[in-house]
């Protein structure tokens, strides 16, 4: 008898640590590992985005001029529209913040960079006395950039990142103008370097390999009108040059940062 009792005692306890030992088992089994997209609520990024800027807007210009006592007004281009395309290289940086196991993300990001769209007008004609020629030449060339985003984005798959940002753009602009008599007079140059502030909007895709993130941007940047009046001598005569102009950008980049 008292054996029986001993073997059903050993039974018991046997039972018991097989059942512990499953239920550990189990419940690691099915624990909650988070991604590794989700382990860190902040991700902390840094590299640069290059391609394609696309300069558009409209520009007007003229020369006021008094001849023989009667104001006189030369119109060199009327809301003339701009289409002119170059390269650009900006420099990125930002962090993106999220909630574990969330897919939205959202966070500022800092960028400056070179631009160098160039749109040019440029005239000839024969000078209102009938005598010579006059040249006219206006260059507007996007130069330095620099302004800061807020972009908020969808994660899905753990690697594809879709977003859609809105921020502020300040670029340097310069305008070069020359207004010129030939051949026996000195030609008039105003050259100038001015800042344009200008809301951006943009979107854009991008994929994560490990620690490198390679995506595409594109973006939309619309500058206020601005307006210039120069005065200037044109053979002993008092004028007033005036630019009007607006630009608007649209850049395509393919980014490429590195993931803290």
């Amino acid at each position: 008898m008292n054996r029986k009792i001993l073997l059903l005692l050993a039974a018991l306890v046997g039972l018991t640590f097989t059942g512990e030992a499953y239920a550990n088992t189990s419940e690691e089994a099915y624990a909650y590992t988070p991604p590794e997209s989700d382990i860190s609520p902040v991700v902390w990024y840094a590299g640069m985005v290059g391609g394609i800027e696309r300069m558009t807007g409209r520009r007007s210009e003229s020369l006021t001029e008094t001849i023989a006592n009667v104001p006189t007004v030369t119109t060199y281009g009327i809301d003339h529209r701009m289409l002119e395309n170059n390269g650009n290289l900006s420099f990125v940086g930002g962090f993106l913040i999220g909630p574990y196991s969330e897919s939205i993300r959202i966070g500022p990001e800092f960028f400056f960079g070179r631009g160098n769209a160039l749109s040019n007008v440029s005239d000839t004609r024969l000078d209102p006395a009938g005598a010579i020629n006059r040249f006219y030449s206006t260059d507007f060339q996007r130069k330095f950039f620099y302004g800061g985003l807020v972009r908020i984005g969808y994660l899905f798959c753990e690697k594809y990142f879709l977003s859609l940002s809105i921020g502020i753009d300040r670029s340097q602009f310069r305008t070069k103008r020359i207004f010129a008599l030939d051949p026996n007079f000195v030609a008039n140059v105003i050259d100038r370097t001015k800042g344009f502030n200008g809301f951006l909007f943009g979107v854009g895709f991008e994929k994560l390999f490990k620690n490198f993130i390679i995506g595409i941007d594109f973006k939309l940047i619309q500058y206020r009108r601005q307006s210039n009046d120069d005065s200037l001598v044109i053979t002993n005569i008092p004028a007033s040059s005036n630019l009007s102009i607006r630009p608007v950008m649209y850049t395509t980049g393919i980014r490429l940062c590195y993931r803290f």
